[in-house]
């Protein structure tokens, strides 16, 4: 009989939108086989529904708009 013996490995997660999400999870049910997990955007919301992240952050967008638009009126036509 031959038995093969590998050693289990750690791996790295890389996860952009909704590859957080599913970094997210990954975390939640191997967190033995990670490394490291690597983010390249804001830590998904756990707390909250997405519908009440996407209304903050609709309200913050507009009004950073606005202050972009005050400070570069000339803008408004290219952008």
């Amino acid at each position: 009989t031959v038995k093969l013996m590998v050693a289990p490995k750690k791996i790295t997660l890389l996860g952009q939108s909704f590859g957080g999400f599913c970094v997210l999870t990954y975390l939640s049910l191997f967190p033995e086989s990670l490394e490291r997990c690597l983010m390249t955007v804001g830590l998904a919301p756990i707390l909250r529904s997405a519908d009440d992240v996407y209304e903050a952050t609709f309200k913050r967008m507009a009004e950073r708009s606005r202050r972009f638009y005050q400070r570069y009126p000339h803008h408004v036509r290219t952008v």
